[in-house]
């Protein structure tokens, strides 16, 4: 059967597609009239210059493959005229040397298969040649193609069995959609056997770096596969509801990467001058405690490692290895100077300038009252109720999510651990309550909440106050959609460019006290585990700041 054939060359589709490609998000085909030959497709695939990225090959490619299927529909349509039918027409058949070509093509580069998904099912390489596409989905993981592989996986059911290998380079490139896309088109069962795949993936990596810290040296490309593993499978498998108890190793990569996150605050701390700070240091043996017993040791020589590799956080690693009980730690082979030897800077004669002024530090003006009895908690019920309350501050605190497999520091799904208080009455006297939400029952939560929410006549004071209220609502799920008025957010304060930022973009508080108040906030407390009781003396006195 002759091919619908317009007068285009392979060198004017290519032309044409490589404009298209300086049109961001265009969806438009170039028209030439009718169906592009096969022929001329390949010609054009050929053309395609493998130095472009891979992004832009990829789209020329699946623009290809639209002029495939549309060629294909084409030839249907016209087989149909002929047979004078208008269902039921069998798949055009191809050229056998536009067959040759295709495969040909195939061989020169994996992308190719776009093309041939589009001239499915006459090809029908599913049958003819799956040895073939088995090939380009091991080349197209080895260009990256992480997405270009699992296509080929869900254009040709039959390659399913190749689903493993592709759903772990998916997360190693930390496409965990494409990896997910995978494992859903597989069935049953197959996510617990990829994070079983990627739990052993972490235990080499572990054996791998373990070995290289006993030589006093960093193994970062086995920690940037533990990452990825463990990141990614932690997550994959609590969203899929499985035990993770045999995943001791995922477990263990996603608790380092914990840890990684609190030396982070502790490198943090160590450059802006605050002191040590030991509710945050109780986190590290929270953390420890949370993973399997014979990976604990594996787990402190890292935090060990991480801190000594810094040079304003190794004096911390020597408070965690006596913390920790380590003994004999090698010390890493790193280019640093000596801290014995560093002297600060002081600027040239010509060059010198006044320092400058460090604000004196915000101390409160009230001592707070902490509540967790039942008697005390009554008390405060009716403390703001009472009529001569005009303004209530409110904010919350709450632990790091660090012992939950697949969690982060800011996971919104979990409850607050205190929610602290601070009432004005009308006379200007202020007082100050930390509350603990966890020993406080849904309904309890509400009938103290209920009189400040709901009252108009007193102001109601937050800063980035929308995280807290998720937080209260996983303590109280009938808050949910229940209005706070009279309500004023703080983090809404106007300030000038270049203002230090919260983590979400707006003013941090320390900036807004700084300016308006001309004080600076120690903030050293704020990771700590507020789950813990009593409270410390240094956290109660932070949660009324």
């Amino acid at each position: 059967m002759a091919d619908v054939e317009p007068r285009v060359t392979s060198a004017a589709v290519y032309a044409a597609l490589l404009k298209t490609l300086e049109k961001k998000n265009s969806t438009q085909l170039p028209d030439f009239g009718g169906p592009v030959s096969v022929p001329v497709l390949v010609g054009a695939a050929l053309l395609v210059d493998p130095s472009l990225p891979l992004a832009s090959r990829r789209a020329i490619f699946r623009k290809l493959r639209q002029y495939a299927a549309d060629g294909q529909a084409a030839r249907k349509r016209k087989l149909t005229d002929d047979n004078n039918e208008t269902v039921g027409a069998p798949a055009p058949s191809l050229d056998p040397s536009w067959l040759q070509d295709v495969l040909a093509l195939l061989q020169v580069d994996p992308l190719a298969i776009y093309i041939a998904a589009g001239l499915e099912p006459a090809l029908s390489l599913e049958a003819r040649r799956p040895d073939l596409l088995a090939d380009v989905i091991d080349r197209l993981l080895l260009i990256n193609g992480t997405s270009d592989a699992v296509y080929t996986i869900r254009t040709w059911p039959r390659l399913q069995t190749r689903w493993l290998p592709v759903a772990v380079a998916c997360v190693e490139a930390g496409d965990v959609q494409s990896a997910t896309t995978v494992v859903d088109a597989v069935g049953k069962n197959a996510m617990s056997e990829l994070c079983l795949k990627l739990d052993s993936g972490c235990r080499t990596a572990i054996g791998d770096m373990e070995a290289a810290m006993t030589r006093g040296e960093w193994d970062e490309p086995s920690y940037l596969r533990l990452r990825a593993y463990a990141k990614h499978g932690s997550r994959m498998a609590v969203n899929y509801k499985l035990d993770t108890s045999p995943l001791i190793h995922i477990v263990c990569g996603s608790f380092i990467l914990s840890a990684f996150w609190l030396t982070s605050e502790v490198h943090r701390l160590a450059t802006s001058g605050n002191a040590e700070n030991e509710p945050m240091f109780e986190l590290f043996d929270d953390i420890r405690d949370a993973v399997s017993e014979p990976l604990r040791p594996f787990f402190m020589k890292v935090v060990y490692w991480k801190l000594a590799s810094e040079l304003t956080t190794r004096r911390y690693a020597a408070m965690i290895a006596d913390r920790f009980g380590l003994v004999g730690m090698p010390e890493p082979h790193l280019d640093l100077p000596d801290p014995q030897n560093i002297t600060d800077a002081q600027p040239s004669a010509a060059g010198a300038s006044s320092p400058m002024t460090t604000p004196p530090l915000y101390t409160p003006s009230v001592d707070p009252v902490f509540v967790g009895t039942s008697e005390s908690f009554a008390d405060l019920i009716r403390t703001v109720s009472a009529p001569n309350v005009t303004v209530a501050a409110l904010d919350c605190e709450w632990k790091p999510d660090f012992l939950r497999v697949g969690g982060g520091a800011d996971d919104d799904s979990l409850p607050a651990s205190v929610l602290q208080i601070a009432l004005q009455s009308g006379d200007g006297s202020v007082s100050a309550y930390v509350v603990g939400l966890s020993e406080r029952s849904p309904n309890e939560v509400l009938s103290l909440l209920s009189p400040l929410f709901d009252n108009k006549k007193v102001l109601k004071l937050g800063f980035g106050f929308s995280q807290d209220m998720k937080r209260l609502r996983q303590n109280c799920p009938k808050l949910k959609g229940r209005p706070l008025v009279h309500f004023r957010d703080l983090s809404n304060d106007k300030l000038e460019p270049g203002a230090p930022r919260s983590g979400r973009g707006g003013p941090s508080l320390a900036a807004v006290v700084e300016k308006r108040l001309g004080r600076r906030l120690d903030k050293s407390h704020r990771i700590s585990n507020w789950d813990r009781r009593p409270l410390s003396p240094e956290q109660l006195k932070y949660a009324v700041i």
